[in-house]
């Protein structure tokens, strides 16, 4: 039986912490076009004089359920935000997919972005700065304040040196406060 080798230290697995999609609130309308489609052909459907006619109605409402209710559904299905232990992964498009990733550590702000709107279904923008010239949106993220307050507590640095008491033996770190050293 061998023994695993005490030098080598394996870093902590990469754990998933959620996995959102942006709000359904933008499937309302597709929705409701669906609805509006099915009455108006079982009203109309059927009742033209000519043959041709009825297969025209049908087409056309086949073609506005596909690019009405069927086409939004699959764009918002191929949105997803990952965020795990060390990074977060934005994921967008079924066919023709984009993926950009943005590590934790590179992190330098959170802010939330709130609409009226947003703010009544308890949405908003999440966003994370990475830098100067890079800004990774997440649109329309359920619950967002709970989203962000998760962002910020992983990418929480340590405070700056002028933020730390005086004396430094009384500062309550992870472990405690204890003497200076030295």
């Amino acid at each position: 039986m061998s023994r695993p080798d005490p030098t080598t230290v394996e870093p902590p697995r990469e754990l998933v912490l959620a996995r959102v999609r942006p709000h359904a609130r933008r499937l309302t309308v597709p929705v409701l076009l669906l609805f509006a489609t099915a009455t108006a052909y079982g009203w109309f459907g059927g009742r033209f004089a000519e043959e041709w006619q009825n297969q025209a109605a049908l087409g056309g409402a086949v073609l506005l359920v596909v690019v009405g209710t069927l086409l939004p559904f699959l764009v918002w299905l191929g949105h997803r935000y990952t965020i795990t232990t060390r990074r977060i992964i934005a994921r967008r498009g079924l066919v023709n997919r984009h993926r950009h990733d943005l590590w934790l550590s590179r992190v330098t702000a959170v802010r939330l972005r709130r609409n009226p709107v947003q703010a009544a279904f308890a949405t908003g923008n999440v966003l994370v700065e990475s830098g100067s010239e890079l800004t990774l949106e997440l649109h329309d993220v359920p619950s967002a304040k709970l989203v962000a307050a998760l962002l910020d507590e992983l990418t929480e640095h340590t405070p700056p040196p002028s933020r730390l008491p005086a004396f430094p033996g009384s500062y309550p770190g992870p472990f405690g406060g204890g003497p200076p050293l030295g």
